[in-house]
């Protein structure tokens, strides 16, 4: 498992990622991002809790607003198969449907 907490961890290569697609000028690969973090944490910390989970999707929502406020570019679509990698929506779920509870992850 990581040494730091996973708040902090998604934050850091959320930021890694960026940084990466800023420098190829591919405005597409913002959206493939939260789907590759995902990755990452589920590797990195493979037994979170529900809640963490949640956390970490809540993080992704809210980069995804910010992303959309700074750049004008709408990269919503890239949640629902990182929500899918962390196990929160399973493949046929309508928008807005989770399998556990995001209110509590705050």
């Amino acid at each position: 498992m990581a040494n730091q907490p996973v708040g902090s961890f998604v934050s850091a290569k959320l930021v890694e990622l960026k940084s990466e697609v800023a420098q190829t000028h591919n405005a597409g690969g913002y959206v493939s991002i939260y789907a590759r973090v995902a990755r990452l944490v589920k590797d990195e910390y493979p037994d979170l809790t529900d809640q963490q989970t949640a956390m970490v999707y809540r993080i992704f929502e809210r980069d995804a607003e910010l992303t959309k406020e700074s750049t004008h570019q709408d990269v919503h679509g890239g949640l629902g198969s990182a929500g899918r990698i962390l196990g929160l929506r399973s493949p046929d779920a309508k928008p807005g449907e989770y399998q556990v509870d995001l209110g509590k992850a705050m």
